[in-house]
């Protein structure tokens, strides 16, 4: 399956990502993006965010997550369970100037969950 990271969403209140397959005027219809098969309708009122948009504090402005995701490819993975220091010190060193105060730990957890998702389904991403 090739997936389109413009079309890879997070649907707050629901762990991991989900394929946008369609839309209509008041739904969407997603998919797992680990199984294809796990389709399922969600109103246009979710609270949703498609991954390409998603953008990380820095100091002086914002970095696209894509941009993160792709410092972190030339990296080792820490566990998302990992040592709360010990990711963010993986973070300083994906995006030295990433803003301490407003990055949190569980933003961290998150990104990483989601980059080994997508990097279980891309290959490369």
């Amino acid at each position: 399956m090739e997936l389109d990271l413009k079309t890879v969403i997070n649907i707050a209140g629901k762990p991991g990502l989900y394929r946008v397959i369609s839309t209509t005027k008041t739904n969407f219809l997603v998919a797992d993006i680990t199984d294809d098969k796990k389709r399922f309708s969600i109103s246009g009122t979710s609270k949703v965010s498609a991954i390409a948009d998603i953008s990380v504090y820095t100091e002086d402005a914002q970095v696209n997550l894509v941009e993160v995701f792709r410092a972190m490819k030339k990296m080792p993975m820490p566990p998302p369970e990992g040592n709360d220091n010990a990711l963010k010190a993986y973070m300083a060193e994906a995006v030295p100037n990433y803003d301490r105060a407003r990055v949190y730990v569980s933003d961290m957890k998150k990104m990483v969950r989601w980059y080994n998702l997508l990097h279980e389904q891309l290959g490369e991403e």
